[in-house]
Formats: C-alpha cells, structure tokens, sequence
C-alpha cells in the first residue's frame, strides 16, 4: 500500500460529480489520505460559477462528464474566475487525448475511477505545485515591490547604481543613474559611453582613479561633471569597488553615482556669503578705522590750533593769525568731506540711502556740486577745466551724482601738485549712454594700486600732496553710485603724470539699468 502524505491544514474542495456513489468514495479515499475536508458537491453549471466567484477553494476536483457542460467548459469556467486554483479530473471515460489535451489547456492532473487509490497522492501534488506558485508569485510581487521602492528611494536621493559584470564585460546600470546621466533608461550600455558623458577637464582623472581601483582592488571615491547630451552640466560623486571569487579573482564591480549638483551649488553659496560677511568685516573695520584714526587726528590737530590760538592770540602777529586760520579751514574742509562720506556709506551700508533718479543738465549739476571744492583747488593755483556741450543730459540721482562729482574732483586736488590742472570732460558714447572723465596731472599709480583701489581689505590710502588725509573711501561710495545706475567706473593712469578715471550714467529712464 502507498505511503499517505499528512497535510497540514484543512483544505477546501469543491467536487464536481453528478454520481453520489463516486463522490463518497472520492471523500473517503481524501480523508483516508489524511486529509481534513471542507468538501462541496455541485452538478450545475451555473451552481459551480456562483460557488467560485463567492468562495475560495484550494482544489476542483471535476468529472469529465457532467448534465449539460464537461471538464473542459468547468476548466475554462474556473480559469476566468480563479486561474490560480489547481484543476483535477476524475473521470472513468476520459481517453488519453483528451487526458492529454485538457493538460494542455491548463488542468492540473488527472485520474481515472478505476485507480482512485492515486488520488491522494495527484491532489497532495496539485496543492504543493500551487503553494509553490503562490510563494513564487508572493515573491515576484515583493521583488517589484521592493524594485519600485528601491527605484522611488534612488530618486528622492538622487543616487543611481550600476553593476559591471567583469567576465562577460556587460554593464547594468539603475533608470535613476540614467536620468542622472540624461539618456534613456537602457540607452547608456558600455564603458565608453559613460566616460564621454564625463566632462572633459574631469575626464582624465576619473580614468585614473577607475584604473587604479581595479588594478588595487580596492573602493574608490570621486567627485567630477558630467555634461548631459542636453549640454546641461550635473555634478556626481562616483563610489565603487569590486567584489572578488574565492581565489581573489575580481568578478564584478558595484558602484553608486550621486547628483551632488545642489550639494555644490549651497556650498558656492556658503562660500559667497561667507565672503560676503569677510568683505562686511572688513568695511566694519575701515569704518573704525577711519573714526578711530583718519577722524580723530584732524580732529586734534583742529582742537590744538584753537587751543593756541585762545591761549596765545594776544602775542600773534597778523600773518600767523591768517596762517593758522588757512590751516584750520583747510582741517575743517578735509573734515568736512570725511564725514560726509563716512555718512553717505553708513546710509548706503543699511539701505537707508535713496534712489530717485531725474533728469538734469550736466554741466549745470557739475558746477553746482564743485562749489565748496574750488578754494581746495585755489590754495594749490590748481585750474579746473570743463569740456561739456551745453545740453547734455544724464537721468541720474542728483545727490548720488553731486557726490561723485566731489569725490573723483577732491581726490584729483589731492594728488595734484601746485600749479597743476584737472580737466572735466563729458560726451555721449552711444544714445543711451553719457561718458564723464576727470584726468589731472598728478602724481599718477601703478597698476598695483590701481588694482587693489577699491578693494577695502587692502591699504591703498596714501596722503596728498600737501598732506591732504585720504581714506579711500570716496572712491568705494562712487563706484557704488555709479554701478546703482547701471554704469561702470574705470581708471587710467601713469605715474608721475596723472590719472584719468572715466564712469558712464544713462541718457534717459529707458537706459536705465
């Protein structure tokens, strides 16, 4: 006798058998095989399709015969409704083609009435083939679901994977390494094509790192570019290494290419602040510097003439009363000035400075804004010159202009000598457009000086010709003004002959940028 097979659950059977007798035995011969049965008999057609669509079975067990429809209308039957339910025919007249051929349209088994002893055994199998289907099936749907996770985390990270087959040479690589790289899941297949995707300046270097990853066998990491066939350039961080057979043998290389783009991009950021908070610094120390130094020095010197003049004015003789009243009123214009633009950068450095651009005649706005500057330029017999047309006009800022105007003309009296000139020059470069130049005849720069001339980190003040204090300070608040209206400020300049320093403004509200 067989051997029985214990299951270890209750199975559930619907029985197709229009024969009672035959359906007994067939429950019989289960439970002698050890089965515990939840057993349903239907003849019906219509019976047998409800019972499907509101129940599930594990097994149908189906004669071949049945009123009015066969095994093969109950395999079709069930194979809409629930296809992954195994398929038994127990039959006593079915031939072995039509065995055969009901196999081949899906039943499970089948077995003849006269050998019902391999029932068990055919349903026992019929089960354990669906369980593997179903464990098969369950794992499939994990592995798809563990793929579009993987696939999901991949892009939120933005890190893709790739894997090299070293032995057959075939490389796989993730749909997200792919939008990283900006082809077509499936169009990125060999090595080749990777590096041309490289950037060009990073390519030689990724080359020697990879070659001296496998060459070592060891992991390697590398930040490089790529530039997209789209021409858009993407910053990746590349890691990888190699995975070895039992005699040390690299078989495959696994690696990770991450999208560092915004990575790199906040840092550039960092780094502009952090340079934009270096730059800040560094004008809150000219700022004390100029209070603590350049300020307080005339500001003593003012105090010791006045001191002497109050304690000694009695024993003065005529002309050192003028000399000294001279002096002082020279101090008090240096100091003047000083404050005056010590103001007008504090007032720019907090945003409190307006912006209110006009229209006006530049040459009446010139002199206008030379008026406290001429008795500087008299005391040293300097000549101010003006080649302006009558009706030229600039849209500008009337106050920001007027300050520059003083800035560049009282640093041009500064640096230069008794008896020299300074010439103020305008013309119209284009018909949105206004050049202005101040060239003198001083005492000129190098083109180190003039390089570092506006940058506040680096000590470029240096004093006038009679002494005058110089802070820098004026040409940093001009270069300001000047780019607040879209122009730009340059300079000319040889030493021991002079400087030129040329700024543009607009013509009108339309050029303004």
């Amino acid at each position: 006798m067989e051997k029985q097979i214990q299951p270890e659950t209750v199975i559930k059977v619907l029985s197709l058998e229009d024969s009672v007798g035959d359906y007994e035995i067939i429950c019989e011969l289960l439970i002698d095989g050890g089965f515990v049965l939840d057993i349903l008999r239907v003849e019906k057609e219509s019976e047998y399709a409800a019972l499907l669509h509101n129940n599930q079975y594990d097994i149908v067990l189906a004669d071949f015969k049945l009123p009015g429809f066969d095994a093969f209308g109950a395999l079709e039957i069930m194979q809409k409704i629930c296809p992954e339910v195994p398929f038994v025919c127990v039959s006593g007249s079915i031939g072995e083609e039509l065995a055969v051929e009901l196999l081949k349209q899906g039943a499970t088994d089948y077995v003849l009435k006269d050998r019902l002893g391999r029932l068990p055994f055919a349903v026992r199998r019929a089960l354990d083939g669906a369980n593997e289907r179903k464990a098969q099936k369950r794992a499939e749907e994990e592995l798809e679901r563990n793929q579009k996770f993987l696939a999901e985390a991949q892009r939120i990270s933005h890190v893709g994977n790739w894997d090299w087959d070293t032995n057959h040479d075939k490389v796989y690589w993730s749909d997200e390494m792919c939008r990283i790289f900006g082809v077509e899941p499936g169009k990125l297949r060999g090595l080749d094509e990777w590096f041309e995707i490289i950037h060009p300046d990073d390519r030689e270097l990724v080359r020697i790192v990879s070659a001296s990853a496998i060459e070592n066998q060891k992991p390697y990491e590398e930040d490089c570019r790529l530039i997209r066939p789209d021409g858009s350039i993407c910053n990746i961080k590349l890691m990888g290494e190699f995975i070895v057979d039992a005699s040390g043998k690299p078989i495959r290389m696994l690696g990770t290419v991450q999208d560092i783009t915004k990575f790199k991009e906040a840092e550039a950021a960092i780094q502009h602040i952090n340079g934009e908070l270096k730059r800040l610094n560094t004008e809150k120390d000219k700022f004390f510097s100029i209070i603590a130094h350049d300020l307080r020095g005339p500001f003593n010197g003012f105090l010791g003439l006045t001191t002497l003049m109050v304690e000694d004015l009695p024993n003065l003789t005529r002309n050192e009363i003028q000399e000294m009243s001279l002096t002082m009123r020279d101090s008090a214009t240096n100091l003047f000035g000083l404050l005056e633009n010590l103001l007008e950068w504090s007032r720019m450095q907090i945003g409190l400075k307006a912006f209110i651009p006009e229209s006006f005649l530049l040459m009446d706005k010139i002199a206008e804004s030379l008026i406290l500057i001429l008795p500087s330029a008299s005391s040293k017999e300097i000549t101010i010159c003006y080649d302006i047309p009558a009706d030229l006009v600039v849209f500008a800022d009337g106050n920001m202009f007027a300050c520059i105007i003083r800035n560049l003309v009282t640093n041009a009296v500064k640096f230069t000598p008794k008896g020299g000139t300074i010439t103020v020059l305008a013309k119209s470069i284009s018909s949105n457009s206004v050049e202005i130049s101040i060239n003198d005849t001083g005492i000129g720069m190098s083109s180190a000086m003039i390089e570092n001339l506006f940058r506040l980190d680096v000590n470029t003040s240096r004093k006038g010709t009679e002494g005058e204090l110089s802070t820098g300070l004026g040409l940093t608040i001009s270069q300001n003004f000047i780019e607040k209206h879209g122009g730009k400020l340059w300079i000319e300049s040889i030493e021991n002959k002079g400087s030129t320093f040329y700024f543009t403004l607009p013509i009108t509200h339309n050029s303004l940028t």
